[in-house]
């Protein structure tokens, strides 16, 4: 994880304190997974398969702005 993920995660963590991994069969056991970093940070077959196990994704983008992917 770069320093910046860090930097634009640390307030989500601070409310949230969520699991925080990189696998993806992890996290497709969880019930919303929040995604760091634009588009090439994740495949869309890895969103579309978190999808399927009915994960609620949402993404970071490197400004720190969320959104639901």
């Amino acid at each position: 994880m770069a320093d910046w993920d860090l930097e634009v995660i640390q307030p989500l963590l601070q409310e949230t304190h969520p699991t925080v991994g990189f696998s993806l069969a992890e996290a497709r056991m969880a019930a919303r997974v929040t995604v760091v970093g634009g588009d090439g940070a994740i495949s869309a077959e890895a969103l579309d398969m978190l999808r399927a196990y009915g994960c609620k994704v949402e993404r970071v983008l490197d400004d720190g702005t969320l959104v639901a992917s």
